[in-house]
């Protein structure tokens, strides 16, 4: 996989405790994980996502989302089943397979988001990934309760001390 500063920081953000259940919960919620993780990023270089320049980027990979990531997400989730009358050892293999094409699928998208954003103007000493998640979470209409996995990521990512009200 071609390394990119995004996936390097992706990689980083989503060993840190507590980061990944935080993610998955909010991907429960409709979040795209990888744009979480934009948001970090991008903040905590100084860029800022406005509400129209984070619709193009939520646009430009929506297909890629509905019709790659979340169907291999899927069929790796339903191989954990019990009830297929194929081997255990079987499924895992094919749910590790899985795994790898549903990271390559991931690492593809932030590529892509990365190429959607890279004219956006730093300012240097900034941080807006409070207000990069902010806007990501009203624009999804996440629930009251999602706030507290924003505030781990924001957290994580080192971002300002908490979510703008």
């Amino acid at each position: 996989m071609r390394t990119h500063p995004f996936w390097a920081f992706s990689l980083h953000l989503y060993a840190q405790a507590g980061v990944e259940s935080a993610c998955l919960a909010l991907q429960e919620e409709g979040a795209d994980v990888n744009l979480l993780l934009l948001c970090c990023w991008l903040g905590g270089t100084g860029r800022r996502l406005d509400r129209r320049r984070l619709r193009s980027v939520i646009a430009a990979v929506a297909s890629w989302q509905e019709q790659i990531v979340v169907p291999l997400r899927l069929v790796r989730r339903n191989l954990k089943r019990e009830s297929w009358r194929v081997s255990a050892s079987g499924r895992r293999a094919l749910r590790q397979h899985l795994a790898t094409a549903e990271l390559q699928a991931e690492h593809l998208e932030q590529l892509l988001l990365a190429s959607q954003v890279a004219d956006l103007p730093r300012r240097a000493g900034k941080n807006f990934a409070a207000e990069n998640l902010a806007g990501y979470g009203a624009l999804l209409g996440l629930a009251a309760d999602a706030g507290q996995y924003l505030q781990v990521l924001l957290s994580s990512a080192g971002g300002a001390n908490s979510l703008p009200c």
